[in-house]
């Protein structure tokens, strides 16, 4: 189910730019200007998800230092939890 994701050469946006994130269930990654994964996360739709992120105001305060960006994957409906878990568990994540 779970596959190797080199998510530096992944689509993405940088964070001040969200609004341009596409409408699809991925699983996503938020990743600083040094290639620090900063957060995993899942969405059935990332354009909605990204739009009350809950870690935006976090995440603009890093941005302001280091450029922020969110990758992403598309992903399974069915298989958005069991992913976001493994990608949770096996990406050293820097935001707390």
């Amino acid at each position: 189910m779970t596959e190797f994701i080199d998510h530096f050469k992944l689509p993405y946006v940088d964070l001040l730019d969200r609004k341009n994130l596409p409408n699809c269930p991925p699983i996503y990654f938020a990743i600083d200007s040094q290639n620090r994964v900063l957060y995993v996360g899942q969405a059935t739709n990332l354009a909605t998800r990204w739009k009350n992120h809950r870690r935006v105001y976090q995440l603009q305060e890093i941005n302001k230092d280091s450029l922020v960006r969110i990758a992403w994957q598309p992903w399974t409906l069915e298989d958005l939890s069991e992913a976001e878990r493994y990608f949770i568990n096996n990406s050293k994540k820097d935001l707390k």
